[in-house]
């Protein structure tokens, strides 16, 4: 029995250091008393996203882009997540199109001081809604934390000019891996 319990042991003790511990991302579902989502100085002048029970996926509140033709464009960004340099993360998340858009998620890493970095070469940190996209549909992007990155935010983005109603709910930020070895 004692050779059973020390290899269980050394087992669960090797899978808690595997595991990354999961970021904590801020009112993921719009349920919460409070936003917890700073939008742009557009977005509130012109009221593009808004917290509403007719957004909900799940549970009683979502939240809907809606923008009329030649509007400004909407920005609704989340709060800082800390994150880990070198952990490939998968943000993800539930959207669905109420009528033609032209919106996203977009995924933006920060140092410590806040200073924004710059998206890396290659494809672009951002999911594209369909614009025909009628039913809630599960997004996913694969992500890895840049070496100076000490957190990631995510913006719910409608371009300008373009005529967009979609509803988004239930938002995550899962760990997929440790860091790499010699990454801080």
């Amino acid at each position: 029995m004692r050779p059973y319990l020390l290899a269980t042991a050394c087992l669960a003790a090797s899978l808690l250091r595997a595991e990354p511990a999961s970021p904590s991302l801020s009112n993921p579902g719009f349920e919460g008393a409070t936003l917890d989502w700073i939008p742009s100085a557009e977005d509130i002048k012109f009221g593009l996203s808004k917290v509403t029970s007719e957004a909900a996926r799940c549970g009683q509140k979502g939240l809907r882009v809606d923008q009329a033709e030649g509007g400004p464009g909407s920005w609704i960004q989340s709060k800082r997540t800390a994150v880990k340099p070198g952990v490939r993360y998968r943000i993800e998340f539930w959207a669905r199109t109420i009528n033609t858009s032209g919106v996203g998620v977009w995924v933006n890493f920060f140092e410590e001081n806040w200073t924004p970095i710059p998206a890396p070469p290659g494809p672009q940190l951002a999911v594209q809604v369909p614009a025909e996209a009628p039913e809630w549909t599960a997004y996913h992007i694969d992500v890895v934390a840049p070496a100076n990155a000490d957190s990631v935010t995510l913006a719910v983005h409608c371009y300008s000019k373009r005529p967009t109603m979609a509803d988004f709910d239930d938002f995550t930020i899962t760990p997929l891996s440790t860091p790499a070895p010699g990454t801080p």
